[in-house]
């Protein structure tokens, strides 16, 4: 089984599960310094 790592800027909810929004790409990753990282 392969998981695939997505990254994401925010997420919604106080509680698990959270409700992440707004997907980061690849190249908008060296310009920040935090993000949420989740493995489907």
């Amino acid at each position: 089984m392969t998981n695939e790592c997505r990254c994401f800027m925010t997420y919604s909810g106080l509680k698990l599960s959270l409700k992440l929004s707004q997907p980061l790409v690849e190249p908008v990753l060296n310009d920040r310094n935090t993000f949420l990282r989740a493995w489907f």
